[in-house]
């Protein structure tokens, strides 16, 4: 009896110790600093992917690159030539410095400051979007995002022009002008009536519906 308990405290005692010695052998682990490294990096790898598609969106968009460029290449003081599609006198005093510019007639030309532009275009827009004048560079017409209108306007500086076309084509081009060329295909009309250069009643018919004018007495 004596040696069965003897034997059972020397097996007791070993698993202690053996115990004892996987305790000293396996290191302890700080939960709460694993944790912190582990979110440190994974923030880490967030920033750097978000700055990388940062990148790529700037660097790789055709658009950004243009406007980046255009930036670059134009200066706010190239003068540009813009015309009067008006039936007459008209003019335009810049809301920023003052300045005047006087076109008398349809088809005068004067130059202007871009930044007068600029100006014009987002305190008094309605000059270059009716339009009552219109800008001779195609690059600056890009520049300030007028393409689209402007493939509108392919006859706005040949407005005789247009009187000379077939019937249906002639109707076409009127019904796709601007309201602000209007004014000037209904005055050149009565312009080509009274001097009998216009004496086609189906043109004459057309004009006096689409733009609910009176042209024929």
């Amino acid at each position: 009896m004596a040696k069965k308990e003897s034997k059972s405290k020397v097996e007791s005692k070993s698993k202690v110790e053996s115990k004892a010695t996987v305790t000293k052998e396996s290191p302890t682990i700080d939960i709460e600093a694993l944790k912190k490294q582990l979110y440190e990096e994974a923030l880490a790898k967030v920033k750097a992917e978000m700055e990388e598609k940062a990148k790529e969106k700037v660097d790789d968009t055709p658009q950004y690159k243009s406007i980046i460029k255009r930036k670059e290449v134009l200066d706010n003081n190239i003068l540009v030539p813009i015309m009067n599609v008006t039936n007459g006198k008209l003019i335009y005093i810049s809301r920023k410095t003052g300045c005047e510019y006087r076109f008398e007639n349809y088809g005068d030309i004067e130059y202007i400051e871009l930044y007068e532009l600029l100006t014009m275009r987002t305190s008094q827009r309605v000059f270059l979007d009716e339009p009552f004048l219109i800008i001779l560079d195609d690059e600056i017409v890009d520049y300030l995002g007028l393409t689209k209108m402007y493939k509108k306007l392919t006859y706005a500086t040949k407005i005789d022009g247009i009187f000379s076309m077939p019937i249906n084509q002639f109707i076409e081009v009127i019904e796709s002008i601007p309201k602000g060329l209007a004014h000037v295909v209904v005055s050149k009309a009565k312009e080509k009536i009274k001097s009998k250069e216009l004496d086609s009643v189906q043109k004459v018919k057309a004009i006096e519906d689409v733009f609910n004018v009176k042209l024929s007495s």
